[in-house]
């Protein structure tokens, strides 16, 4: 192999070409070197890779369909804090009515 210019490219599935669209055949490979042949058997993207880069705790409020992955972990942390602390203080409460 000769040429092996890294380039950068978008990858869609399409049923049809759309015709003013330059079109390069490419070859995939996976992180062992190995030619990727099936797209289909290519490693999913489940994000189990992704870093939660930027994470700073909110204040608890609903998750909503246009929070980041990052904005929705801190929303759900903020209310499981306060649960805990609504648990731990109904806790103190008893110990005292059992006293």
């Amino acid at each position: 192999m000769t040429n092996q210019t890294v380039r950068q490219g978008i990858l869609v599935e399409r049923n049809t070409p759309v015709a003013n669209q330059l079109f390069m055949k490419v070859c995939l490979f996976n992180e062992d070197g190995e030619p990727i042949v099936d797209l289909a058997t290519a490693a999913p993207d489940t994000g189990a890779e992704v870093l939660l880069t930027g994470y700073t705790p909110v204040a608890a409020d609903d998750v909503a369909a246009a929070d980041t992955v990052n904005a929705a972990i801190a929303k759900l942390e903020a209310r499981i804090a306060a649960l805990e602390t609504t648990v731990a203080d109904h806790e103190s409460r008893l110990d005292v009515l059992e006293a």
